[in-house]
């Protein structure tokens, strides 16, 4: 799987943990959240945005399917001796330990699915995992800006390995293929992801029981516009 092989953090080395530092700042800033908090991070990997959460004094957990990237958030959990409740398993399952004041899906750790009802199904469960009036935050691509400006292909040199990365667009879905040769050995990778737009979401949430959508555009906080880098879907369920 191409989430577990240790070749993904390496291309993807640019993502560091500054830059989850300033989404969670910017955009869980802004969700109101009491101080101790409780928040599940679906789709975690390797914990980089489970950190700067715990530093702002939310209690945290975490989830994901790759078992390799949960063993590295919890080695770094303990390293910096931060308490997270960590998680092997699927967002299509009932999310573990419920209730949680919020929620997070970060950095396009969604759209895997062959279909919107597989995707719906997985936003049900992670409505289902927040208290009453808890909040529910996926952060996605920008599909609007994908279809618009697409990069087909690139080469990057990392170290000893050579990474070649090609996209293109069969809707509903962008393809990654990664080709990735190290030393002598060669191996290969192919990603799908369905273009899911701003109206998906609005849906998504609504079926799931999800109000009061409102959209960010980036991790600054800026709010959406169709040229955004992001797309930010940021929703509460309802209280009684």
């Amino acid at each position: 799987m191409w989430f577990d092989s240790p070749y993904y953090p390496m291309l993807y080395a640019h993502r560091s943990e500054d830059e989850a530092r300033q989404a969670v700042q910017n955009v869980v800033g802004l969700l109101n959240l009491k101080p101790g908090a409780r928040i599940l991070d679906v789709g975690c990997g390797r914990g980089r945005h489970l950190w700067p959460l715990a530093e702002l004094g939310y209690r945290v957990a975490g989830i994901d399917l790759a078992a390799h990237r949960v063993a590295e958030a919890r080695a770094g959990s303990a390293q910096k001796g931060i308490d997270a409740e960590l998680f092997v398993g699927s967002m299509l399952e009932p999310l573990p330990q419920p209730p949680y004041d919020a929620v997070v899906n970060w950095f396009t750790s969604f759209g895997f699915f062959d279909d919107l009802d597989t995707h719906q199904r997985a936003v049900a469960q992670m409505a289902q995992a927040l208290a009453p009036g808890g909040v529910l935050v996926v952060d996605f691509m920008n599909a609007a800006e994908v279809r618009s400006n697409l990069v087909p292909e690139d080469h990057l040199q990392m170290g000893p390995v050579e990474f070649r990365v090609q996209r293109w667009i069969d809707e509903p879905f962008v393809h990654k293929s990664i080709s990735i040769r190290d030393g002598s050995d060669e191996s290969a990778f192919h990603e799908r992801v369905m273009l899911l737009d701003r109206t998906d979401f609005e849906e998504l949430f609504a079926s799931a029981g999800v109000h009061a959508t409102r959209f960010l555009g980036d991790y600054d906080g800026s709010p959406w516009t169709p040229q955004s880098p992001r797309c930010i879907a940021i929703g509460r369920t309802f209280e009684p």
